[in-house]
């Protein structure tokens, strides 16, 4: 997969749309060719229909003026510049047909022999579910498929606050002691790290029979990790680790990692969760990326323990290197970052670093008096 073409679209250049056919990109659930007709008028029922069924999965991109063949990019043909403007209001007013309306970012990228490419993203993260003159749809591989009436349902349910797989369902989401799989040991301390898809609207994504998930087990077992159960969801342990550190992958895309800490090694050094965070943060987006990176995620942290219990936490202060050591109680906040990142730069290490930094800094906050 051209990683390059899926940098943020503001960002994106000819070369980066180019690299899907250099890279042999087909046609998937998050992606679609299109070519311009003759006259460049947008087919509004077709794109209508095809608006529905990213909304509807999770979102995607459309590339006009792109000419395939057998699902591959082959070569581009663009709209001239007398024609963009029409071209883009077209697509645009196409969203609004929608019911609700989508929301849509719209990109146009000059090609090199003149004329534009135009790229459309259907934004993550939308309340639905999406339907065109009473017709729902799904993206299913390459097309478009009915959407089945239990998905319709299950989509009206969580659009009214009822998620079919939300914190409440995971056994590790709540980041309460009691459901982590440390629950046996209450003298310990765990860090906890969680990915969750920024739509509302939940979706099946880990099918144990798929490549993706096959090729997530080959990372997985790569990287130290021993996979336990890849029935329903996916979990693995850390299996060279001294206490136990767990990741799981859940069915609608609910990926969290959590790690137990030995009390008997308080204080707990600021700079250790840190790294410890950033690890985990690569690790649960590395399975999420081989499966749709693609989608936004809220990143939740958090660092807790037995009830009534503190630890000492150690971090050094200026240009001296003093060193701090102030009592962390059991019912440290859970941090949530406020805003969502795309699967793919949480790959990036400064994106990890981040993430991590934010929530060094909250938990300094919190145990200072």
């Amino acid at each position: 997969m051209s990683a390059e073409f899926w940098r943020p679209l503001r960002e994106l250049t000819y070369d980066d749309v180019e690299s899907l056919r250099t890279a042999g990109d087909r046609e998937k659930a998050i992606l679609d060719y299109k070519r311009f007709a003759k006259n460049f008028a947008i087919d509004g029922e077709a794109l209508a229909t095809d608006f529905v069924a990213f909304a509807n999965s999770g979102g995607g991109r459309i590339v006009f003026g792109a000419v395939e063949e057998n699902e591959r990019l082959k070569e581009f043909s663009g709209v001239p510049a007398e024609k963009l403007r029409m071209v883009s209001m077209s697509i645009r007013n196409t969203a609004h047909r929608v019911q609700p309306p989508v929301d849509i970012d719209v990109r146009d990228v000059d090609l090199p022999a003149g004329g534009y490419i135009v790229v459309v993203e259907i934004v993550p993260g939308q309340l639905g579910p999406f339907q065109f003159q009473g017709k729902y749809g799904q993206r299913a591989g390459s097309g478009n498929v009915p959407m089945p009436h239990t998905n319709v349902v299950n989509a009206v349910m969580a659009t009214s606050g009822r998620k079919g797989d939300g914190p409440g369902n995971s056994p590790f989401g709540a980041f309460s002691l009691a459901k982590s799989p440390f629950s046996s040991l209450p003298t310990y301390w765990c860090l906890g790290v969680q990915l969750r898809p920024a739509y509302s609207v939940a979706r099946p994504i880990y099918d144990p029979l798929s490549k993706s998930v096959k090729s997530i087990e080959e990372w997985l077992h790569g990287h130290g990790y021993k996979p336990e159960d890849v029935k329903r969801r996916l979990t693995a342990l850390y299996a060279t680790h001294n206490t136990g550190w767990l990741l799981e992958l859940s069915q609608y895309g609910w990926t969290t990692a959590i790690d137990s800490s030995d009390p008997k090694s308080d204080p707990v050094q600021l700079e250790a969760i840190r790294l410890g965070s950033e690890r985990m943060i690569r690790d649960c987006a590395a399975c999420l990326d081989a499966i749709e990176p693609f989608f936004n995620v809220f990143v939740s942290l958090k660092f807790w323990g037995p009830a009534n219990a503190n630890i000492g936490l150690q971090w050094a202060e200026g240009r001296s290197r003093q060193v701090t050591t102030l009592p962390l109680r059991f019912d440290a906040p859970q941090i949530g970052v406020d805003r969502p990142y795309r699967v793919r730069d949480l790959i990036a290490e400064d994106a990890q670093r981040e993430v991590a930094d934010r929530f060094c800094e909250s938990l300094k906050l919190f145990v200072q008096p």
